[in-house]
Parts: C-alpha cells; sequence; structure tokens
C-alpha cells in the first residue's frame, strides 16, 4: 500500500506541473477522481504515459487528435480512460 501511495503521489505531481493549462486541469481532475482506485500496474502505466510524451502530444491524443490506437496497449488503456473522463466530466 506504501509504494501504491507513493506512486499516486508521483502522478499527481507530473499532472500537476503541466506547461499546457488544460492538460493540467484534465489530469489533476483525472487523478483525483480515477487514477486514486488503479492498482500499482495501472498506476504506473499512466505516469508512464504522461512522462513519455510532450504536453502538445498528450492533449492532442486526449482530444482524439492524434491516434491513441498507436500507443502500445497498456498505454492506450490509459488514454482511452482519460478520454472517457473527458468526455464524461467536461462536457460543454
Amino acid at each position: 500500500m506504501q509504494r501504491d501511495q507513493a506512486l499516486y503521489k508521483k502522478a499527481l505531481f507530473l499532472s500537476a506541473k503541466r506547461a499546457l493549462s488544460e492538460n493540467e486541469i484534465i489530469l489533476r481532475s483525472f487523478v483525483q477522481k480515477t487514477v486514486i482506485y488503479y492498482d500499482s500496474v495501472k498506476l504506473q502505466n499512466y505516469i508512464t504515459l504522461i512522462d513519455k510524451f510532450d504536453d502538445l502530444t498528450l492533449y492532442d491524443i486526449f482530444t482524439n487528435h492524434r491516434a491513441a490506437k498507436d500507443l502500445p496497449s497498456d498505454l492506450y488503456e490509459i488514454a482511452k480512460d482519460i478520454n472517457k473522463f473527458i468526455k464524461t466530466s467536461f462536457k460543454e
């Protein structure tokens, strides 16, 4: 459990220090409402995804302007979760 808490704190920190404020809003909210329920493997995949790509690429992936299908399957699942979260949480 301690390891998961450390990973959760890292995920929250990485989500909060985004260069693109839109990503920061999306990712911080996503971590607080969704990632908290991830197991340690899925949590590490989330950290890998947001640490691997720059903010513009992430934003394009999250908003379907870039194909998330090209990601490795474990990262693709996280990107799908974020996209679903955006659609349900940030309705116009």
